[in-house]
């Protein structure tokens, strides 16, 4: 062999072993950036179930909900029975 033959040889096991690093690179870059996409999509996920579970419940039950209104009717309803009772015993 010549030469230059050896030059080229050499030259181009030099590049398929470059090639080959490069790519295990850009494998192990491409591995890391799904690895963090799915932590961020899996939080952001996990985050708006949380907004919309806390939004529910304080609609659900905050200070002027629907629940909220009869439980305090109930209450008052619960107060006012055993009052009655109370006074229909203490007038028997």
């Amino acid at each position: 062999m010549s030469t230059r033959e050896e030059r080229l040889s050499l030259l181009a096991a030099r590049g398929e072993r470059e090639r080959q690093e490069l790519a295990a690179a850009i494998d192990e870059v491409r591995v890391q950036a799904e690895a963090k996409y799915r932590r961020v999509t899996s939080l952001g996920f996990w985050g708006g179930t949380l907004a919309a579970g806390a939004t529910s419940a304080y609609r659900f039950f905050g200070r002027n909900s629907f629940s909220a209104r009869v439980h305090r009717w109930s209450t008052l309803g619960s107060l006012t029975v055993s009052l009655l009772r109370f006074v229909i015993r203490l007038f028997r």
